[in-house]
């Protein structure tokens, strides 16, 4: 699964495609066995596939070093981001011990198959193999090269694109979902198409049970035969969490600036009720989306969704209040 050329300028590739089944969320594995268990392929792969044990973890839960490695600080201190890494790092450890275990197995096999054959030439040269732990280490030590670009390209919240024939009018692009011929059109800013690996990386491993993020681009209608056409860059995040009596219920947060001013939509829906609450810190802003009820009800409406609660706030007003 390639990942193309990240650096600037360069292109990437857009075949990232979500595992088969949910990866959990990020749990304490700890290192790898030690060299005891490296006398033979068949012991070394068994060895590295249940020698895991609990040491160093970070907050999240995710080994805070791998094969007596630190994981990166720029990882462990962004949950988003660790999410990613931990995915990424769980299912190629997982496929390396499964491929190990393979090897080891035929390894034996055909060793006992040798062992009645007639003797080797004594000048015999034998190619020494690298042991399994370092295969892993190795892995691991190119998936955080590979990702520590990737992840820490930075936002684009606040920016605007102009117009153009790559996103087309009325459409809610999604980075996740952006096409192989977005991938090879050069009209689309390189910037976007590394957000976009990042962002498929990231939504292969992401368990659809608990947070799942993602952003994009879209465009505002136009009022104005002068005004300028842009696509707003949006960034959400949707979570479960607990509703009114004990019912589950979902949070999307979506966040966009409006005229340079940072502004949050709170959606909260439940099995009976839908609730729409914006926040921003500009007082302008909340003034008019005071007097937009109408027309958020109107919209929703159409799109099969009946606002039951509609509020404006200050961003503060938003924490541990939703």
């Amino acid at each position: 699964m390639p990942l193309g050329d990240t650096k600037r300028g360069g292109s990437v590739d857009s075949s990232i495609r979500p595992l088969s089944g949910s990866v959990p969320e990020p749990k304490s594995t700890g290192r790898i066995g030690d060299a005891s268990n490296r006398r033979s392929a068949e012991s070394s792969a068994s060895g590295v596939k249940h020698a895991h044990t609990a040491e160093r973890t970070n907050q999240q839960g995710a080994p805070a070093e791998e094969f007596g490695v630190p994981v990166p600080p720029e990882f462990a201190a962004d949950p988003n981001k660790m999410r990613t890494e931990w995915g990424w790092r769980r299912f190629l450890v997982q496929t390396l011990n499964e491929q190990q275990t393979t090897d080891g197995a035929q390894t034996s096999a055909a060793t006992r198959k040798e062992a009645g054959a007639a003797p080797q030439p004594a000048n015999l040269t034998m190619t020494p193999q690298p042991s399994p732990e370092d295969v892993l280490t190795n892995t691991v030590q190119t998936l955080w090269h590979t990702l520590r670009p990737l992840l820490n390209e930075p936002s684009m919240q606040g920016q605007t694109l102009p117009a153009a024939n790559w996103l087309p009018p009325g459409v809610l692009l999604s980075l996740s979902n952006l096409s192989e011929p977005q991938f090879k059109d050069p009209a689309v800013p390189e910037k976007v198409k590394r957000m976009a690996v990042a962002e498929k990386l990231g939504s292969a491993v992401q368990n659809p049970t608990l947070l799942i993020t993602g952003s994009g681009f879209f465009y505002p209608p136009v009022y104005f035969e002068n005004d300028r056409r842009e696509a707003v860059y949006w960034e959400a995040e949707r979570q479960p969490t607990g509703g009114q009596m004990g019912q589950p219920a979902q949070h999307l947060l979506v966040k966009i600036n409006v005229e340079d001013k940072l502004v949050e939509l709170h959606f909260m829906f439940t099995k009976a009720d839908f609730s729409l609450h914006i926040r921003t810190d500009d007082a302008s802003l909340r003034e008019g989306l005071a007097y937009s009820q109408s027309y958020a009800h109107t919209a929703l409406l159409k799109a099969g969704w009946e606002i039951s609660q509609f509020s404006v706030g200050k961003l503060a007003e938003t924490r541990g209040e939703l």
